[in-house]
């Protein structure tokens, strides 16, 4: 149902509402085995209903598994069958000692064959991050049938679990007798971890309580060094990285000091008793034993150590603590391969807009995430230590939730980087709405282009290759143009294919039709009010993950290809003269080694990747990756890879494994470059984003990021093959075979 992914955020969006006091006794009742009565929905559990008639969630008396009585979730006629749904959902603490934590229910239902049901189990991070989620599919039947799974636990990283039950359309869905046990101890009964002091400093969980901070040029220069060393702190000081000081508190404890201050001396002073005030004598760090040659990027620090920014002796004291030993996981940043946040509070609120001093926590934040964590900083067009300064005035003068959220993805925008998404609307239009017109269409470079005909007749029919000059009288380029502002990323290909693709797409409205227009093929310029309603445009038919094509040729498309497609062209098409392999997809299955395994002769490194180095950070140092295996019976015909802006991430490493096989060719045009795992990261306000957490490089150690891929034959789609409804780039791969 298309509703599920949504329910599932809202759900996800309440963790930090309920879940800020302290974590239940281990005494509570959490209810799981409904009970307890109450008035409306069941004690310890929540309710969203969408728009259909005779809905609601209550305790059923009559039909029960277990004890007095069951929960029903039950809907009658729907007003949009796709959409509307009934859930109710729980939250459970999950800071125990232990090491995973199975869950079971019992559940029955009676619905029809458009409707479903769902039972979702989450565990999630101490920043409200999802960090692990199973889905059972609950099944129709007249009996009660059991359901398992089991989620992992974390104990230094899962702060709740959420169970989430769901109804998609009319129906009825009957739960009881759900059990959680942490180890095999029932969770009422399982032991919890000990709090470090960090988590146990709740003073400002809600915010600074700070509602206005001044802006002149005095204030903005004492907030630099502040954000610099604040964010240089929270990474290097051992009383900070062990979770002895909750740093967020400490920021707002220190700023009503901050605004005393009547010089840049007195500012320097002030900042350096701080630092005293957090102790010293700490062990130096181990020498590194690091060759120069596999270091990618060493740290930056802002202007903390320029001359006349701090004070000399503040500087000396940083010098140390820069040196000093931070041996294993720290409180706010994991290391596993790419940096893992920990412990950001979202500082969450039904408004969505944080009060001024939670607002300069947030630029705080996120910018020194960006320096310390951030493989790419140096590909950057600007320079990101003059952004601190020059965000300030827009993230303080914030009057509402839209202008804060609209400074946020611009400062997110500046990095380039395709993996940084926010999960927030962009603000193109002043109400954006829900309806969209369902109309496909695709840029050729910054010319929007019809890419299927549009059900209308006379001077309101819109046709294959038509160009799209405005939309509701804005120029496309314009809108481009204002789009690249508030939406990051790696290079204007992706850029546009993101406008098309996203939520925030020029197409969607409040109104019933958007005004277009439209130059035709002949040239002639019209006005074209194009209906919009609920449904999006339908795109293309899912692609078949095989297909044989004319002439040996064998068609794989990597967005439908799943494990078991590897054992199928291995065994039936293996003497196929070649394959053509389609990326210009997100890869539904992870193809880097399985598929590689069968079409290498033996291992090779096929990438370069730079890691954040765990005691340094700032610090990137190169790792080589290589796949394939020794192997006799390995695939002997040719390859070609077909990619262009819509291969992105896993997409682009996929590409690079298949470039290391000899005689593969990529043909297409240029791609996201936006290749490394993901690091994702909270601000206030509840607003996630994240980056590309690890640096991808080929062997040579050349670039993709911003670039894209090596491409050996560009191919570009044109107006005119867009017009004959023909794919050039595949038609070109399959003349390639005939050469």
């Amino acid at each position: 149902m298309n509703s599920c992914r949504s329910i599932l955020s809202c759900v996800l969006a309440t963790a930090w509402v309920f879940f800020a006091r302290p974590l239940c006794a281990q005494t509570d009742h959490f209810n799981l085995d409904f009970e307890q009565s109450g008035t409306g929905c069941p004690p310890q559990w929540r309710t969203l209903i969408s728009n259909s008639d005779d809905a609601a969630v209550v305790l059923d008396t009559a039909v029960r598994k277990e004890g007095k009585q069951a929960l029903l979730l039950r809907a009658g006629k729907t007003n949009d069958p796709d959409n509307d749904y009934v859930c109710a959902f729980s939250l459970l603490p999950g800071d125990f000692a232990g090491n995973e934590a199975a869950w079971s229910l019992y559940a029955k239902a009676a619905f029809p064959e458009k409707s479903s049901a769902t039972a979702v189990f989450v565990a999630i991070g101490n920043s409200g991050e999802i960090l692990a989620h199973q889905t059972e599919d609950i099944r129709m039947s007249a009996d009660w049938k059991a359901y398992h799974c089991i989620l992992p636990v974390d104990t230094a990283r899962i702060k709740s679990f959420k169970v989430i039950l769901t109804l998609n359309g009319p129906g009825s869905l009957w739960v009881d007798d759900i059990k959680c046990n942490i180890d095999g101890v029932p969770i009422d009964m399982a032991r919890h971890r000990e709090q470090l002091p960090a988590e146990r400093d709740t003073a400002f969980t809600y915010g600074s309580g700070i509602e206005v901070l001044p802006v002149n040029a005095f204030t903005l220069r004492s907030y630099t060094k502040l954000g610099m060393l604040w964010g240089f702190l929270k990474y290097h000081h051992p009383s900070v990285v062990t979770g002895k000081l909750n740093w967020d508190a400490e920021l707002f404890r220190i700023l009503p000091g901050m605004q005393v201050q009547g010089t840049d001396e007195e500012v320097n002073q002030y900042l350096e008793a701080w630092v005293d005030r957090l102790g010293g004598g700490f062990p130096k760090m181990t020498e590194r034993t690091l060759k120069k040659k596999d270091i990618k990027m060493y740290p930056d620090y802002g202007y903390l150590f320029d001359t006349g920014f701090l004070s000399p002796s503040l500087r000396r004291k940083l010098t140390v603590l820069k040196d000093c030993d931070r041996t294993g996981n720290q409180y706010y940043v994991d290391i596993d391969g790419n940096a893992i946040m920990n412990h950001e509070n979202p500082f969450y609120s039904k408004h969505d807009f944080p009060d001024a001093g939670t607002r300069l926590l947030a630029l705080f934040r996120y910018w020194n995430f960006i320096l310390y964590y951030f493989p790419y900083r140096y590909l950057m067009t600007e320079d990101w230590n003059k952004n601190l300064m020059a965000s300030l005035p827009e993230f303080l003068n914030a009057r509402n939730a839209n202008d804060y959220t609209t400074a946020c993805l611009k400062l997110v925008a500046k990095i380039e980087d395709g993996h940084a998404q926010v999960d927030r609307s962009i603000p193109l239009l002043a109400n954006p709405g829900t309806k969209v017109v369902a109309l496909e269409t695709q840029f050729v470079d910054d010319t929007l282009v019809v890419s299927a005909p549009y059900p209308a007749e006379g001077e309101a029919s819109i046709n294959r290759g038509d160009i799209i000059t405005a939309i509701a009288g804005v120029a496309t380029d314009t809108l481009i143009n204002r789009y690249a502002a508030l939406r990051s990323a790696s290079n204007r290909s992706a850029l546009r294919y993101y406008l098309l693709a996203g939520n925030e797409s020029p197409f969607r409205t409040s109104k019933d039709a958007i005004a277009l227009t439209i130059r035709d093929r002949s040239g002639y310029l019209k006005t074209v009010f194009a209906a919009a309603g609920k449904q999006a445009p339908p795109g293309k038919a899912p692609e078949e993950a095989i297909r044989l094509l004319q002439d040996s040729l064998v068609y794989v498309y990597a967005g439908s290809l799943k494990n078991y497609d590897i054992d199928i062209l291995r065994t039936t098409y293996a003497t196929m003269r070649g394959l053509i392999i389609d990326l210009r997809c997100y890869p539904a299955y992870y193809l880097v080694h399985d598929l590689c395994k069968w079409l290498k002769k033996e291992e090779s490194v096929f990438a370069q990747m730079a890691r954040p180095y765990p005691k340094q950070p700032g610090l990137f140092c190169f790792w080589p990756l290589a796949n394939g295996v020794r192997n006799k019976d390995y695939y002997r015909g040719k390859i070609v890879v077909l990619v262009n802006e819509a291969t992105q991430s896993q997409a682009e490493f996929t590409a690079m494994a298949l470039q290391t096989v000899p005689g593969c060719t990529v043909v297409g045009t240029r791609t996201a470059g936006a290749d490394g795992d993901y690091s994702a990261i909270v601000l206030p306000g509840n607003i996630r984003t994240g980056i590309s957490g690890i640096g991808y490089y080929y062997p040579d150690r050349s670039e993709t990021q911003k670039a894209g891929l090596k491409i050996d034959r560009v191919v570009r789609p044109t107006i005119k093959g867009i017009s004959a409804g023909t794919d050039e780039v595949l038609d070109y791969a399959i003349r390639l075979f005939k050469k």
